[in-house]
């Protein structure tokens, strides 16, 4: 999903205010339905026979044309729709076909946990789903949904799978080989689903005629970012919502940094230019103490930061380094054996290995619990006894019930001379689209309609009710959160060197260990030799 404000994003969120969802939905759909008896009836009458119309029925029971095509801006535009509204809805112009009734399966990963809430399907919902009960974004993909169904005369049906990642591929795997035409999308995340694409079980996304990645319900950081030998495989966009809950963002505990340094305005910082790692990490040492009685700080004192070893990489995303960059050719080449690099993870893992000044959860300390991120990091935050959680932007759901007020920050910048924050996204805490193989060409033709569709109008509606859902947390100041959330979700990068992790690459990111310099040398021939065997693959399947 893309969440950028921009003056047709703020247009439909004042027309939301005046018309819910469901009634535009409905108004739609009686349109559409006056249309298609419109022309039918002048089809009728311009030819004196009913011999000339191919009959068939759409959900609504109205007589269309067989294969009719026509633009979304001809199914929405009719008596009592304002031309000013219709200025501001994105894919006005798209092609809407009669699919004939075709069923489109969608397979999602299901994320949800005790740590992880509120995730509930992408275009799909759980089997569960109340529309009476739901949350406002479910009930915002559930109406985008019907709203397609109706519009292309098709049914969107899906499951989520929770099984591991071995056999959330071998589905997929199988079901390619046995051409059994299961599912037509599938949503996972591109650190699980990269082995798939070697193997050319995935299309190349750019095939699919039908779909225009230009337009502006799809990231285009994603698209630029994500695309190899100038081929496409993951995608991310309005139509989905769990690549945004998987952004890493840092949380702040309000209360206890006006009671441990009053005089401290981080928001300020962001917008001075002055949130650096240098200041982050001063602060973090500075708030950290032993307050639980016993000596030695441990899992129960106060902490000025609770984070990962994954998070390692994330500080390296933020000072605008990366695993691998592309040259002309679009091939990736790996760029992290740099000066610029080492001084980089010097720094962060100076923070990092003084474990009286910050809380790793998985860092070796804590192994004694089952889960060491929900027992130690992610407890400290809701116990209002940590000052900065550094994690996605999906445990923004469960914190709402926290009894303090807290904030969202960007990453700190490493140097201010920076032009820009950078922003990771989870290569395993995230969904991305993609299309598996085995179909025609006129069926991924059809299934593009729908896709673009979906993007539109989640674009339309889904896209400002999910923010205004990741800003309204229990006590929090919307407005500044608001701006720093834009800075977020506008400095979003990808990665390919996480997207496909050759030869593990992502695990020497996440060693507590200074000695990354010999590592990264003892390994660089044969991560190399994994990137050249997928660049190969990728030519010779796709």
């Amino acid at each position: 999903m893309i969440i950028k404000r921009n003056t047709k994003t703020t247009a439909q969120t004042k027309v939301n205010i005046t018309l819910s969802f469901k009634s535009v939905t409905r108004l739609v759909l009686a349109l559409i339905l006056t249309l298609t008896l419109t022309l039918t009836a002048l089809t009728l009458v311009a030819c004196g026979t009913e011999a000339d119309v191919v009959n068939s029925k759409n959900s609504s029971g109205a007589d269309i044309s067989d294969g009719l095509s026509q633009t979304a801006s001809e199914s929405t535009s009719s008596q009592g729709v304002d031309s000013s509204e219709e200025d501001y809805l994105y894919g006005s112009n798209l092609e809407v076909k009669n699919l004939q009734g075709r069923v489109i399966n969608v397979l999602c990963r299901d994320w949800g946990g005790f740590s992880i809430q509120g995730y509930n399907g992408e275009i799909i919902q759980r089997e569960d789903f109340d529309e009476k009960e739901a949350d406002a974004v479910d009930i915002a993909k559930y109406e985008v949904r019907k709203l397609i169904e109706e519009r292309y005369n098709c049914k969107i049906k899906g499951s989520l799978d929770k099984s591991a990642p071995v056999d959330f591929n071998n589905k997929v795997r199988n079901m390619v080989h046995g051409g059994t035409k299961a599912y037509d999308i599938v949503f996972d995340a591109y650190g699980h689903s990269n082995p798939l694409v070697t193997e050319g079980i995935y299309i190349d996304l750019y095939s699919v005629d039908s779909i225009d990645f230009s337009n502006p319900w799809w990231d285009q950081n994603a698209v630029k970012d994500l695309s190899i030998c100038n081929k496409l495989f993951f995608a991310c966009g309005d139509i989905n919502t769990y690549d945004n809950d998987g952004t890493w963002v840092l949380y702040f505990n309000k209360q206890l940094l006006a009671k441990t340094l009053p005089d401290i305005n981080l928001y300020n910082l962001v917008e001075n230019n002055q949130w650096t790692f240098d200041k982050f990490a001063e602060i973090c040492k500075f708030v950290s103490s032993d307050t639980d009685g016993i000596d030695g700080m441990n899992e129960f004192d106060t902490w000025g930061l609770g984070t990962e070893t994954y998070n390692v990489y994330v500080h390296v995303i933020a000072s605008g380094q990366k695993i691998c960059q592309k040259n002309n050719d679009d091939e990736p080449y790996f760029s992290y054996q740099t000066e610029s690099m080492y001084n980089v993870l010097d720094d962060v893992l100076d923070l990092y290995l003084d474990d009286s000044k910050v809380m790793v959860a998985n860092g070796g300390k804590y192994n004694h619990y089952t889960n060491v991120w929900d027992d130690t990091i992610i407890k400290a935050f809701r116990e209002g006894r940590e000052l900065f959680y550094m994690g996605g932007l999906i445990n923004a759901v469960s914190y709402r019930q926290l009894e303090f007020s807290y904030g969202i920050l960007p990453i700190p910048k490493y140097l201010s001379s920076q032009d820009n924050y950078n922003h990771s996204v989870s290569f395993h805490n995230m969904s991305c689209m993609m299309i598996p193989k085995g179909e025609s060409e006129e069926e991924y033709y059809e299934l593009g309609l729908v896709i673009e569709a979906l993007g539109a109008e989640s674009k339309n509606y889904l896209t400002p009710v999910y923010y205004e859902k990741a800003l309204k947390a229990k006590n929090a100041d919307t407005e500044e959160d608001e701006a720093m959330l834009d800075i977020i979700f506008n400095s979003r990068c990808f990665d390919l060197g996480a997207a496909f992790n050759w030869g593990n690459i992502i695990s020497e990111f996440m060693k507590l260990d200074v000695n990354f310099v010999s590592r990264f040398d003892s390994t660089a021939e044969s991560i190399k030799q994994a990137m050249e065997n997928t660049i190969e693959a990728i030519k010779n399947n796709n």
